[in-house]
């Protein structure tokens, strides 16, 4: 059975091969938009990381949303109207497939695939900020952690999540000593495992049940 993970990677794939003019590689903290909303581009990121960071009134910068390999970011602004100020920068050395908003709707309004691109990516962005206002839920750190662990994996219907403790950490508001933590706890009772900046559900059902019987 193909995942969706799977149909992702192949539906931009293709993309690049036909609209390879469009690629464009950032070297690191290279800025990618300075004004969200004078943006007028869709990217997909193609191989790296780009940070998107808010800016309060008062000039201070906050991470809003971490955008990894074939995930989109942009203004959709014929789509949902929002407005934000922020800006995005490449974690590293990044390519990004950067379709001018224009040439995207079009896209958009022919292709099946690149709506299921948009949603995708749309369901991923309401999911991680719905992370952020769990604390004001006042669940514990290992609720909100677990509960990240089964919402990742419901959406990429798969048991690997590929995130770094420091990208876990922003969506959920923890520390990354605290989630070190939990990954030691649940790693010796068996229920993930970690390489890297990838964490394996080794018993989802198992997790599921922790998750429900946690404060």
């Amino acid at each position: 059975m193909t995942t969706t993970e799977e149909l992702i990677k192949k539906t931009v794939d293709n993309l690049v091969k036909e609209f390879s003019s469009f690629l464009k590689t950032f070297t690191k903290n290279q800025y990618i938009f300075y004004d969200f909303n004078d943006f007028h581009y869709v990217g997909i990121v193609i191989k790296g990381r780009v940070i998107e960071k808010l800016i309060s009134k008062h000039g201070e910068e906050k991470t809003y949303l971490n955008y990894r390999q074939y995930q989109m970011f942009g203004n959709y602004k014929e789509i949902v109207k929002i407005s934000r100020s922020s800006f995005a920068i490449s974690h590293s050395t990044t390519q990004i497939l950067l379709f001018p908003e224009k040439i995207f709707i079009k896209l958009l309004e022919s292709r099946e695939e690149i709506k299921i691109l948009l949603y995708h990516q749309l369901l991923i962005d309401v999911n991680k900020l719905g992370h952020k206002f769990e604390v004001l839920n006042f669940e514990s750190a290992n609720k909100r952690f677990v509960s990240y662990l089964i919402r990742m994996s419901d959406i990429y219907n798969s048991t690997i999540i590929n995130a770094t403790v420091e990208e876990i950490g922003q969506n959920i508001s923890t520390t990354r000593q605290t989630i070190h933590k939990m990954i030691k706890t649940l790693t010796e009772i068996n229920l993930i495992e970690k390489k890297y900046s990838r964490i394996r559900i080794l018993d989802k059902e198992k997790l599921i049940t922790l998750r429900d019987n946690l404060n």
